[in-house]
């Protein structure tokens, strides 16, 4: 649905699937299908369009327990930029310059 309302440019079709996933997220991110997911955002969805990536980056920043999954580990040495939004998430201020 997500990629049909981008595809299409309907925003609240967009808005509406965001507030659907973040909801399954919630509830689901220890389910046995979650990396399945997680492959199909990241595989699906363009780098700069981070609505639904963000959330799962922010799902598995809450849950950094699924990072010693087999599955979630390979997702993230897969896409760099999962392991960058988690590390992102994590550092809360963002990356800082050291002099």
């Amino acid at each position: 649905m997500y990629q049909i309302a981008d595809k299409y440019n309907v925003p609240g079709l967009k808005d509406l699937v965001i507030e659907k996933f973040r909801r399954s997220c919630g509830h689901f991110w220890d389910d046995d299908l979650f990396p399945a997911a997680v492959r199909h955002v990241f595989s699906s969805t363009p780098y700069h369009d981070k609505g639904l990536r963000d959330l799962v980056s922010a799902t598995l920043s809450d849950h950094l327990d699924l990072l010693h999954k087999p599955e979630i580990e390979a997702l993230v040495v897969e896409f760099n930029d999962l392991a960058y939004g988690l590390l992102k998430n994590k550092s809360g201020a963002g990356w800082r310059m050291w002099v």
